[in-house]
């Protein structure tokens, strides 16, 4: 085969010279015509492929070797060697076949070879196994994306805490607001009833000679009013603190509900006559009785008739009823006491807010005269009994508040410690 001609060699020589490249033991060396078929294939190539040389001298590269995605690409490069349209020894890399199909990646170089002529004739060779180096690069790629991954993900997940971090910091300064807004109240609704405790007991002593019994009567009357006011006050006080410290206990007992709903109406007779309200108390079950303490209970049917009565109207009835019910999760039978007012009703989004402790002080809808604890303490007693209490609007007009509770307590009660609402 004619090669070109070398400085101080005989082509007799070249031809030495060449087929001692090709026994090198080492990288890929091969020459194919410019038809792209193969003329000769070096040993290190034959320990790459798996292929002799035998089985593949005189076949197009392309038919053995090239994976037929990359046949395309080869044949331009061939192309563009022969019309000296590519720089001489310019690298190319695209997988090879083995003879088991096994891919593996080469990087080659060509070098076209001149006939007598000194016309192209065939192309040299030369390529080597970067397999590993190709292995490694895809295993870098693959731990950057990984690490982009865990970067975005985690910059996913601290933009989320600093996310809830600030809601969370929205809830305590509105919740640090609510306690102020709350203690201010406070504050002005202890003033007055003791206030008036003063007043009435500083004019009763300075007028003590000139008082007829009416006026004293008067007097009295209106120290007491207060009293009962501030006493009102502190028992909220006192149950806020309890429920707050986890020390408020339930003394259950067989209670009769319908008896403690009595009691509470009897209780708040003189309130009701004073507005022209009247009740209509409803009972429908055969059977109001359960495990229940009736001082909390009392407590709780009190605050919700108090509420009625103070947001309805004059001369509107007040509708209370007992009927049978269930908690889910919870097979014992249970009761379920409502109470609805004519009033306004209460804005769909305050319905829960009103039971959260100090918020009540700062809703209009209660910012008529109180502590703004009592809807809080009741949702406390109603969950110390394993229940539920929530509010709803009637179609018809007015608010309906209602507690389910069952009729059978565990034997065991833990005291509720609050929880920041």
């Amino acid at each position: 085969m004619p090669y070109n001609k070398a400085e101080n060699y005989s082509l007799e020589e070249q031809d030495e010279i060449v087929k001692q490249l090709f026994r090198l033991n080492v990288n890929i060396i091969a020459i194919f015509d410019i038809h792209g078929v193969l003329k000769m294939f070096n040993s290190g190539a034959e320990n790459l492929t798996g292929y002799s040389a035998e089985e593949v001298i005189g076949k197009p590269i392309w038919d053995t070797l090239i994976p037929p995605e990359f046949i395309n690409d080869v044949k331009n490069v061939v192309h563009n060697l022969k019309q000296n349209q590519l720089k001489i020894a310019e690298r190319h890399e695209n997988p090879w076949l083995t003879k088991s199909g096994e891919r593996i990646s080469i990087s080659w170089h060509n070098t076209v070879l001149h006939d007598g002529q000194g016309l192209i004739s065939h192309i040299l060779t030369i390529g080597f196994d970067i397999s590993k180096q190709k292995n490694y690069e895809q295993l870098i790629k693959e731990q950057n994306e990984n690490l982009e991954l865990m970067v975005k993900s985690r910059t996913l997940e601290l933009e989320k805490t600093n996310e809830a971090l600030v809601i969370e910091k929205k809830k305590v300064l509105k919740a640090k607001q609510a306690k102020s807004d709350f203690f201010a109240k406070m504050s002005h609704e202890l003033r007055t009833p003791m206030h008036g405790i003063i007043s009435y007991a500083s004019m009763g002593i300075r007028k003590i000679s000139d008082l007829d019994d009416n006026k004293k009567l008067r007097y009295f009357t209106n120290i007491k009013s207060s009293a009962d006011r501030l006493l009102l006050l502190i028992n909220d006080l006192l149950d806020y603190s309890k429920l707050e410290s986890g020390k408020m206990q339930m003394n259950f007992t067989q209670t009769d509900l319908k008896s403690v709903v009595d009691s509470c109406i009897l209780e708040l007779h003189a309130r009701l006559e004073e507005n022209a309200q009247i009740t209509a108390f409803t009972v429908e079950t055969s059977g109001s009785q359960g495990q229940f303490d009736r001082l909390r209970i009392g407590q709780v049917i009190t605050n919700l008739l108090s509420n009625a009565i103070k947001f309805s109207p004059h001369n509107k009835k007040i509708e209370l009823s007992i009927k049978n019910a269930e908690i889910k999760g919870n097979e014992s039978r249970a009761l379920k006491f409502s109470i609805r007012d004519y009033g306004d009703g209460i804005k769909e989004q305050e319905q829960y807010r009103i039971f959260n402790m100090f918020e009540q002080a700062s809703n209009d809808i209660l910012s008529k005269k109180g502590t703004g604890l009592g809807l809080a303490i009741s949702r406390d007693i109603i969950e110390l009994h394993h229940g539920k209490i929530w509010t709803e609007n009637h179609p018809e007009g007015g608010a309906i508040f209602s507690f389910i509770i069952p009729v059978e307590q565990p034997e065991i009660i833990h005291p509720l410690r609050r929880k920041d609402d």
